[in-house]
């Protein structure tokens, strides 16, 4: 019985080890836009739904974040090359769901408040709205719903935090963004 518990602490170990959330390591000249999200899913679904931040004034900009976590916590983006981007709305597009429709066609959200992106190489810029995803079923049919929030200053803080105690939180500097006024 012994030897059985101690293959079940060491899977145990091994599998918290493994779920430790982690930042990617660090390309040359560029950073992550770090995007806080808030999760409601009551569906067995992953989300149906994804948002794609835009600039008005820059038409190449696009960062399309398809998986957001799975409850409260951040996006990562991809690496975006360091620069300064305006990002002034979003629209929710489709992720394709196997066994899952979606007919609804993509939706443009202006920002309450559009947000000056400025990253140096190695930055992690926090911005400064919170989205939120709600998914749900009504008669057969699945419903996923985005809002957004701008940030307080005690939940900024909070991301920054976690963000740069995250394992190879070392590599990066973390910044947090602010609307633009």
């Amino acid at each position: 019985m012994l030897k059985n518990e101690w293959w079940f602490l060491v899977f145990l170990v091994f599998l918290l080890s493994s779920c430790a959330q982690k930042l990617p390591n660090h390309e040359s000249g560029h950073g992550l836009i770090a995007v806080p999200f808030e999760v409601s899913n009551r569906t067995s679904y992953q989300l149906i739904r994804a948002i794609e931040l835009k600039s008005s004034t820059n038409g190449e900009f696009s960062l399309r974040l398809d998986a957001p976590p799975l409850n409260d916590d951040v996006a990562l983006s991809p690496p975006v090359p360091q620069g300064s981007y305006l990002i002034d709305y979003y629209i929710t597009r489709v992720v394709p769901v196997p066994g899952v429709n979606d007919g609804l066609r993509p939706q443009s959200i202006k920002l309450p408040t559009p947000v000056q992106v400025t990253l140096e190489g190695g930055e992690i810029f926090v911005f400064p709205i919170a989205f939120r995803a709600t998914q749900s079923t009504r008669a057969d049919y699945i419903y996923c719903n985005f809002s957004n929030s701008t940030l307080d200053p005690a939940r900024k803080i909070y991301y920054r935090d976690k963000l740069s105690g995250m394992e190879n939180g070392s590599m990066w500097k973390v910044k947090i963004g602010e609307g633009e006024n």
